[in-house]
């Protein structure tokens, strides 16, 4: 055994010693020993532990693929597509029609139908000689 860990088990025997007496640590050991003996070794959880499952909308795909079909843009050369609205915006209209959900999940949802959010260009004003123009920036 090499002196750091010599050093550093003889600190951490030093650090619990004044807490703890050895035979609570080994009874603590042993009570946990024993309940994790009665659980199945595969499952981290109780069956029915955690939180339950959402109930899964099967209209909701629908819904939002009619909701963005108007204002989804694509390039003809590749399959990409976009929609033009935020997703703060399309969450709330799907509660319009009935279907709580999150801008993240709908996020997810249009990435499942292949679609994206388009983000909005930034725009500069600059001035020329024939007059203002706005310039994007990349």
């Amino acid at each position: 055994m090499s002196s750091f860990y010599q050093v550093s088990s003889s600190l951490h025997k030093s650090f619990f010693e004044p807490a703890l007496d050895e035979k609570t640590i080994q009874r603590g050991r042993e009570e946990l020993a024993d309940f994790l003996a009665e659980r199945p070794a595969e499952r981290i959880r109780l069956p029915g532990a955690g939180r339950p499952r959402a109930e899964k909308n099967v209209e909701l795909e629908p819904t939002l693929e009619r909701l963005v079909e108007p204002e989804t843009a694509g390039d003809p050369m590749s399959e990409q597509k976009w929609v033009r609205s935020s997703l703060r915006h399309l969450s709330k209209r799907l509660a319009d029609l009935g279907h709580q959900v999150s801008p993240p999940t709908v996020g997810k949802l249009l990435r499942q139908l292949g679609v994206s959010v388009s983000k909005p260009e930034k725009c500069t004003l600059s001035l020329q000689s024939g007059g203002a123009a706005w310039k994007s920036v990349r």
